[in-house]
């Protein structure tokens, strides 16, 4: 995991405009300065081309958060180990080791200074209110889930079942429910309570091409003694093919839980057909799991396709403000850093306006984060007040980058996804595969024509132009954060279809 220094250079301009530049000279003045990030990136380790040690040999007192768009002062050094933990995206509070040092460091909190231990807890909210802090239990989806772990565990029990198809907006819970479900169910399996069963996540938008689903299906079940070679899709389909048409008492059911499925509608769908025509064999005891944004996917298909649904489908509705208020409630649980009604109030607007979770979490991280800030000023205790939300909401949506996202045409925001997704694949971005993935993302926004080359070459100038991404030998990069294009794309008629 990394966090990212920027040079000033690479700040928006506005925010260039602020930023004096030292009137005396000293030998500070003359190293280059940088400024600290809230940005996080993954990196897997072979990426890793050389570690070396971290020299002062640059100037840094200010910190930018890429969410809010906002520049505050800090301390050179001080508070730098501290806030890796606010901003990691793995460094989880929810933790039982860590759960037991905040139990053992609230009962000795009489004796700490009072600002030092809301600090620790403004810190510890922010880790929880994280979206990758996923909590031990989902709540506001005890309906759905009660729907999907019955049918699953049917399905499980009798070596076969329907495909089960999930719909809803980004935001909803649909993945991280169906997860949480099959940690559930591996629990039963370990007991001895179910029949032996694995499970394997394929992702629609992590191939390069629906086919290659076989390889990673193929590859996935290399730990057992069925399968030890991996292949190319047209081989690891042969092998699929032959694996689920042959009957064995001792393979385990194979749960199959093709996340984000509408991107794998390309060409003439015949991975998805092939993998429906599976679970329909008595031999196969293989079972679907669908998710997609799209709640009518299954009318949007050929018949021969559509004909394979039955009638397991459920859909995942936008959280009520009841709904959203418990889950941040349950999120900060014994904290007590928000002021009294401040989450009621806040709950309540945005069940209104999308009922997206995500949106949530974000808005009172950042509400948090301003809330710390205050503190590390100040050195006064201080809770986050309803004030600091509408400033964090306030931030999100009036920042000059986010203007421009929500207002991106179809193409521009069918080019924006793809690009994101190629650098998420290849860790970079270029022209030729942005174009290759955007013709399978038209299809999957229903769109009846796919932009030619030079159009997409168009797109790609004023994207630049208006600083949404940059290009560089080639190679194609991204101005923004994971978060801020969420916000962006959360209303946006497309974007909210293709974004997760």
């Amino acid at each position: 995991e990394v966090r990212y220094v920027k040079n000033l250079t690479d700040l928006p301009l506005s925010l260039q405009k602020k930023i004096k530049k030292p009137t005396q000279s000293s030998d500070a003045s003359d190293l280059p300065e940088v400024v600290e990030t809230t940005e996080i990136d993954e990196l897997p380790v072979d990426r890793v081309a050389l570690v070396v040690h971290l020299e002062s040999n640059y100037t840094c007192n200010k910190l930018y958060a890429a969410l809010t768009g906002s520049l505050t002062s800090i301390p050179p050094k001080e508070g730098r180990q501290a806030r890796c933990f606010v901003y990691s995206r793995r460094l989880k509070w929810n933790t039982k080791s860590t759960r037991k040092r905040q139990r053992l460091s609230d009962a000795s909190a009489e004796a700490s200074d009072p600002a030092d231990v809301c600090q620790r807890r403004l810190e510890a909210a922010c880790n929880q209110l994280q979206l990758s802090s996923i909590p031990d239990e989902l709540l506001g989806r005890e309906e759905e889930r009660f729907q999907i772990y019955e049918t699953l565990k049917s399905s499980i029990l009798d070596g076969e079942g329907s495909p089960v198809y999930i719909s809803g907006l980004p935001g909803m819970g649909k993945t991280a429910t169906v997860k949480e479900i099959l940690r559930t169910l591996e629990g039963e399996r370990d007991a001895q309570d179910i029949p032996a069963f694995t499970w394997i996540e394929v992702n629609g938008l992590h191939m390069p091409k629906p086919d290659q689903a076989y390889s990673m299906i193929w590859k996935a079940l290399e730990s057992f003694h069925f399968s030890s070679t991996s292949f190319n899709p047209k081989k690891a389909r042969e092998c699929l093919q032959n694996l689920f048409s042959t009957a064995s008492e001792s393979r385990p059911v194979l749960v199959l839980v093709l996340d984000e499925m509408d991107f794998m509608l390309a060409g003439k769908n015949t991975v998805l057909y092939n993998f429906l025509e599976w679970q329909g064999l008595a031999t196969s005891k293989l079972v679907i799991i669908g998710i997609a944004n799209i709640m009518d996917l299954p009318e949007r298909l050929a018949p021969k396709l559509r004909s394979r649904f039955g009638v397991h489908r459920i859909a995942f509705r936008s959280y009520t403000h009841d709904q959203i208020q418990m889950i941040l409630h349950q999120r900060l649980m014994r904290l007590q850093v928000f002021e009294s009604g401040a989450i009621e109030i806040y709950a309540k607007a945005l069940a209104h306006q999308s009922g997206d979770i995500r949106k949530a979490l974000m808005v009172c991280k950042a509400a948090t984060e301003r809330a710390l800030r205050r503190l590390h000023d100040t050195r006064k205790v201080t809770q986050v007040l309803s004030s600091d939300i509408e400033a964090a909401q306030a931030a999100m949506s009036q920042s000059p980058l986010l203007v421009r996202l929500k207002q991106c045409s179809t193409f521009e925001c069918i080019f924006l996804v793809a690009l994101q997704r190629e650098i998420k694949l290849h860790g970079a971005g270029t022209l030729d595969g942005v174009v290759q993935r955007m013709s399978n993302l038209v299809k999957t926004a229903g769109l009846t024509r796919v932009p030619t080359f030079a159009e997409v070459q168009n797109l790609c100038f004023e994207l630049e132009r208006s600083d949404v991404l940059r290009e560089k030998k080639g190679r194609l990069a991204l101005t923004f954060s994971q978060e801020e294009i969420h916000e962006a794309f959360i209303s946006h008629p497309i974007g909210r279809l293709l974004w997760t």
